[in-house]
């Protein structure tokens, strides 16, 4: 497949127009600045860019991709994805152990500062504010037998018996049931993912969206109106 779409020239043709506009808009609009974009200088070759292989497991998980091996086919599959990551695809792309080795030495202090950059861009565009914010979140349980139902380990949800396998993760709650006159709870063993949103923003998207639903209906009703007229 790799050898027929350069010989072709025409990698597009084994991917759809909507994932090429998709991937495009999001990488132009992606500030990766606050990323090196090769290793630290030391002696052998350069490698591979880092702001490729940062695309990369976006692509990753865009796709809903469970392993790298996954998204590997996938890139070697669709060339001009991975165009649109970085790469040079008139060269072989990065091996398993590559994307591996990247994931696993990446700072979280990158991620943490790219999301600041993409923040403020929404915020100078005037798209959010940060008047009004919404939070949720979301347990991560941490790879643990302590967390399974069937463990019989005694005190397994006590602060005292800390994972052997996860000596990071704490002791957590969260709500196993949504019916407020019946509250059920369930500790666990792991992380919590928070998610904030603008909540101004959101509520002028889904006031543009009733806008644009009425303006449809108002359309079809109109052209309704002039089937009757023209059938009277």
């Amino acid at each position: 497949m790799y050898q027929l779409q350069l010989l072709l020239n025409i990698p597009e043709l084994f991917t759809s127009l909507s994932k090429i506009d998709f991937y495009s808009s999001m990488f132009e609009n992606l500030d990766l600045s606050s990323i090196p974009e090769f290793p630290s200088s030391s002696p052998g070759r350069k490698g591979y860019s880092h702001h490729a292989m940062f695309r990369a497991f976006i692509v990753m998980k865009a796709e809903r991709f469970g392993t790298i091996s996954d998204l590997l086919d996938y890139l070697r599959n669709n060339l001009i994805i991975a165009h649109l990551c970085g790469f040079n695809i008139f060269k072989p792309l990065p091996s398993y152990w590559t994307f591996r080795r990247f994931i696993n030495e990446f700072s979280h202090d990158y991620l943490t500062s790219i999301f600041q950059n993409q923040v403020n861009i929404l915020k100078n565009m005037g798209i959010i504010s940060g008047e009004f914010i919404s939070m949720d979140s979301t347990p991560i349980k941490a790879n643990t037998k302590l967390n399974n139902p069937k463990s019989f380990s005694k005190n397994k949800f006590s602060k005292d018996n800390q994972p052997k396998s996860d000596k990071d993760c704490k002791l957590g709650v969260y709500s196993a049931s949504n019916d407020s006159s019946n509250k059920r709870y369930k500790f666990y063993w792991g992380y919590k993912n928070h998610i904030i949103v603008d909540a101004i923003s959101l509520y002028l998207s889904l006031k543009l969206l009733l806008l644009l639903m009425s303006l449809i209906l108002m359309s079809l009703c109109l052209y309704l109106l002039i089937l009757i007229i023209g059938l009277n």
